[in-house]
């Protein structure tokens, strides 16, 4: 049994490489959930319940307490999780890259993985490894692409559970992506006092992006406007211990939230103020910015916009039979 969940993970993870074809990855990570649903991550099986362990396991380690080194060597090895080779940098980094795929069960598959590996992470044990991680994750978080700010909101909050909330670094994403480790001999914040720290660095990531939206609509608007910044925060909320708070610290929690709830407010008349513009408005201040190469998908709608802005007039797709890619 022990030879054949090791090798069963070593098969796995040859199937979990970067390309591996959609079945082929998602099947492999999804077994590698289940291994560790049954063994944990631990060495030694330590994140294991008692009465989730085998019998063949209880006994080698009854005969291993009363004094038998083969029973002790068994029982180790029944213990032993056959996940501990995906604990290893190749295969965390691997994880990283399956957590912002495009396919959205790999993403899940990938997140489940990783939120049950020890903080820090293998291969970003240093401030400076988190930060180009964080930048990473920023850079994703400000595409216009869905599924590409959708996965790196997770993997922030992947990044704020491990660092931030379970080691208490002070990690931020704005305005430059940090990562700071706690002085050497300081006391340990609160759990209370940590949450209300993240929760304070989302909110300035938010600002950040609705100050860059009021100063230029156009740049802010390629970057999503605050779309992934919202969408982080949401998830992030998920990680947050809010009953862990104290009463002084419950103030200071509220206060976040009304300033969360603010920025919600801003960000809000932000774009209001563009979706409220009449129609063709938009394209005729800047028809300057549209290429009719890459506009319209493959239609000839980029086309006919781009003529209908250098007119300075309003486009209207009904006029056309064409469907949109």
């Amino acid at each position: 049994c022990e030879k054949w969940t090791k090798w069963l993970v070593r098969a796995l993870l040859a199937s979990a490489y970067p390309g591996a074809p959609y079945e082929r990855k998602f099947t492999a990570l999804d077994l590698l959930n289940a291994v560790v649903e049954t063994w944990g991550v631990a060495e030694g099986g330590e994140d294991r319940a008692q009465h989730e362990r085998s019998e063949s396991t209880k006994r080698a380690m009854e005969k291993a307490a009363a004094g038998d080194p083969a029973a002790e060597l068994a029982a180790r090895a029944l213990e032993a999780s056959p996940y501990l080779p995906c604990l290893r940098e190749d295969c965390t980094t691997s994880l990283l890259g399956a957590a912002v795929d495009s396919w959205d069960k790999l993403r899940a598959s990938a997140f489940s993985l990783l939120q049950r590996h020890p903080a820090p992470l293998a291969g970003a044990e240093t401030p400076t490894a988190l930060e180009s991680r964080l930048r990473w994750a920023l850079k994703l978080l400000r595409s216009p692409r869905a599924r590409e700010s959708d996965a790196a909101a997770q993997l922030t909050r992947l990044l704020f559970r491990k660092y931030a909330l379970d080691l208490g670094w002070d990690v931020k994403l704005a305005p430059v992506p940090s990562a700071t480790t706690p002085a050497e001999g300081a006391t340990r914040a609160s759990a209370g006092a940590t949450a209300t720290r993240v929760l304070d660095n989302m909110c300035d990531l938010i600002e950040n992006e609705c100050e860059l939206a009021e100063k230029d609509m156009m740049t802010a608007c390629r970057q999503s406007l605050a779309h992934g910044a919202l969408l982080a925060t949401r998830y992030v909320l998920a990680e947050i211990p809010f009953v862990a708070a104290s009463v002084e610290e419950s103030a200071e929690m509220k206060a976040c939230l009304a300033r969360l709830l603010s920025l919600l407010e801003r960000v809000t008349g932000v774009a209001l103020s563009s979706i409220s513009t009449p129609s063709g408005a938009l394209i005729a201040a800047e028809s300057r910015e549209i290429n009719p190469d890459t506009l319209g998908g493959g239609s000839d709608q980029g086309a006919a916009a781009a003529a209908a802005a250098a007119a300075g007039g309003a486009y209207d797709d009904d006029d056309d039979d064409v469907s949109g890619d």
